[in-house]
């Protein structure tokens, strides 16, 4: 679907190479196809350098849309990921890309997708950091304030509970390698995971980030001689719920 969508949007290029809209559409599309091809185990490389100058282009014309910035933030973010993988460095990456997120708040501080973004590149650096022994804290906090804002603009959304949800977890394992005690930040977790489950009863995702709170919460009940049981159930009932809407969920990895 994407191969298709490309090639009818370089056609639209091709015939008016200064359509914005047209360009941001296609550096979107090689994006989003580069991703899949990534997945496959393939090289993705020229994609996301073709991508990435389609909204450049987009952005040095035209600064201000938001389109362009929040898909060139995503590239520049998924580029950090990849780049990271490899054992390089992806601070400047993550910075842009903040950068981008910051620019479409500064237009349109309710911007959902924006705020949820750069509170995704604000975890990726936290788990720089960690790794590189630092303190992450200060960017886990900065992660959760703009989770909770985009809560807070759009409460009836899911995504931004889940990512929260999500999150919480992975502070709490954070905090359990510091001696802190990790089940507060697992219960707020499941907490956010209900409420985005009603939001979104058929979305897989928030089904499987709320049965990773349960489990981690019920491993770290176990490692307290807690109770145990119930939330281990959760667990497992969330992964069989998840399942029929994405096959390859799975609830399985914790501590």
């Amino acid at each position: 679907a994407y191969a298709a969508s490309l090639d009818d949007l370089t056609r639209v290029v091709a015939a008016a190479p200064e359509d914005l809209a047209a360009l941001t559409s296609r550096g979107t599309a090689r994006f989003q196809l580069a991703r899949a091809v990534a997945a496959h185990g393939e090289d993705p490389g020229p994609l996301w350098d073709q991508a990435l100058a389609d909204l450049e282009k987009v952005c040095a014309v035209d600064p201000d849309r938001l389109a362009a910035r929040n898909n060139r933030g995503n590239l520049l973010r998924a580029l950090a990921d990849r780049v990271a993988a490899r054992g390089g460095d992806p601070r400047p990456l993550l910075e842009r890309a903040r950068g981008d997120y910051g620019h479409c708040l500064a237009l349109d501080p309710e911007d959902v997708d924006a705020r949820t973004h750069r509170a995704l590149a604000w975890t990726s650096l936290a788990a720089v950091e960690a790794a590189a022994g630092e303190d992450p804290r200060g960017s886990y906090d900065h992660a959760v304030t703009d989770l909770e804002r985009a809560i807070a603009a759009a409460p009836d959304v899911a995504g931004p509970r889940a990512n929260l949800a999500d999150l919480l977890v992975t502070i709490g394992r954070h905090a359990a390698t510091t001696g802190e005690d990790p089940r507060p930040w697992y219960r707020r977790a499941v907490t956010e995971g209900d409420i985005a489950c009603a939001r979104g009863p058929t979305d897989p995702v928030p089904l499987v980030n709320r049965g990773l709170a349960c489990l981690a919460l019920g491993r770290a009940l176990a490692a307290r001689d807690g109770p145990v049981a119930e939330w281990l159930d959760r667990a497992a009932a969330d992964g069989t719920a998840a399942r029929p809407h994405d096959p390859s969920a799975s609830i399985t990895s914790t501590s």
